[in-house]
């Protein structure tokens, strides 16, 4: 079987990438243009039951200021 999962919290590449350039410094390539993609929304709730998996943190913004805290 494949799974594909998210955190169940909703984010856009955009809004991610912002993050970690305000937060990290992180600069993208100069060559870099915005995607014209359109974001996809998955709900995990059936892959987590499934699998049997319970997150350590509730989404990837919470967990990576956790990580940085320890």
């Amino acid at each position: 079987s494949i799974y594909i999962a998210s955190d169940g919290v909703p984010h856009t590449w955009a809004d991610l990438c912002q993050t970690w350039q305000t937060k990290y410094g992180v600069v993208p390539p100069a060559k870099a243009k915005p995607s014209k993609r359109v974001s996809k929304q998955i709900d995990s709730t059936k892959t987590f039951r499934e699998l049997d998996i319970k997150l350590k943190y509730p989404d990837v913004h919470v967990g990576v200021a956790e990580i940085e805290a320890e």
